[in-house]
């Protein structure tokens, strides 16, 4: 064999392998054949992509999880590797090695219903039918705005220009700030003690104050003279019954009234109280006689205190017997 049939053989060679090796490079996407949609929980395979760079076939289409086990054929290579996690619009599958350009019937099916299978023509090598061009996208959003440019060179200095007339002479500056204060000076030495001034007018009296807290009740008197006699009765006996009833008084700055009823005792003579100390700040407000009855004693007290005094009422009963 000559070297120049050689040479021509050997380049034969070299661009068959060139044309198979591209073809197994090329993505294929090939539509299915037309055909109704099948309804809804039907495997659908709507587009299917060749990887040659990663070996890898992408099928998209609906309801692609719907039933199990999951198995994608091709052709005469039988079940592939699925890689990752399917889901229901999108499964990978591996790609043989060394698939000779053609095409292929490629199959989906996750059970044995009519639901769960489906079919797609797909060619390897080569590229497959122009599919109608789908609807316009949304735009998308606006990128971050671009690192800012290098700053350029600077231009060449040009010539001096002529000098300029003298401008007209412009006002007069405001005037400055104040300076800072200078350090105090050294105290003074101590002057002669004036004489002592007159004695100004006096003052006006100032308000009065608030009135003081209620003293404690003083001690009790001693007894009155016996007063003059009483006109002759009417022939009957005067009979006196004290009657009592002890009570609290709480410690609280408003007036509290007790009631000490005569009863049967008869009409009310005077009214009394018993027990209460000289340290206890009570005031006295009224010891009466019910002027509607005349058969009950009115005893009324203020407790200044914050303590519960303790007292008995008195009410004197009269009555005349036959």
């Amino acid at each position: 064999m000559s070297l120049r049939s050689d040479f021509f053989s050997r380049t034969l060679i070299f661009i068959a392998i060139i044309f198979i090796t591209g073809l197994g490079w090329v993505p294929s996407v090939l539509a299915k054949k037309p055909g109704p949609t099948p309804p809804g929980d039907h495997i659908n395979i709507t587009e299917v992509v060749v990887d040659s760079v990663e070996h890898t076939i992408i099928i998209r289409g609906e309801e692609l999880g719907f039933g199990n086990p999951l198995e994608v054929t091709l052709g005469e290579y039988g079940p592939l590797l699925i890689v990752g996690v399917p889901t229901d619009t999108e499964i990978v599958a591996g790609l043989p090695l060394n698939v000779p350009a053609g095409d292929y019937l490629l199959t989906v099916s996750t059970g044995n219903g009519q639901s769960q299978n489906d079919e797609y023509d797909l060619t390897i090598g080569g590229a497959g039918l122009t599919g109608p061009a789908g609807p316009e996208g949304p735009a998308g959003a606006v990128g971050p705005a671009g690192a800012t440019g290098a700053n350029g060179a600077n231009g060449a200095v040009g010539p001096a220009g002529a000098t300029g007339a003298d401008g007209v002479v412009g006002p007069a500056g405001a005037t400055g700030a104040d300076g800072a204060v200078g350090p105090a000076g050294a105290t003074g030495a101590d002057g002669a003690v004036g004489p002592v001034g007159l004695t100004g007018p006096q003052g006006s009296d100032g308000p009065a104050g608030p009135m003081g807290l209620q003293g404690p009740m003083g001690l009790q008197g001693p007894v009155g003279l016996e007063g003059p006699e009483g006109p002759a009765g009417g022939g009957g006996t005067l009979q006196v019954v004290v009657e009592t009833l002890p009570f609290e008084l709480t410690g609280d700055s408003d007036p509290q009234t007790f009631i000490v009823p005569c009863g049967t005792s008869g009409t009310v003579l005077s009214a009394g109280i018993q027990g209460l100390l000289v340290e206890d700040v009570v005031q006295i407000n009224t010891l009466a006689v019910d002027a509607s009855s005349n058969n009950h004693a009115i005893v009324t007290l203020t407790n200044f205190s914050e303590s519960t005094v303790f007292f008995t009422g008195q009410a004197v009963c009269g009555s005349i017997a036959p």
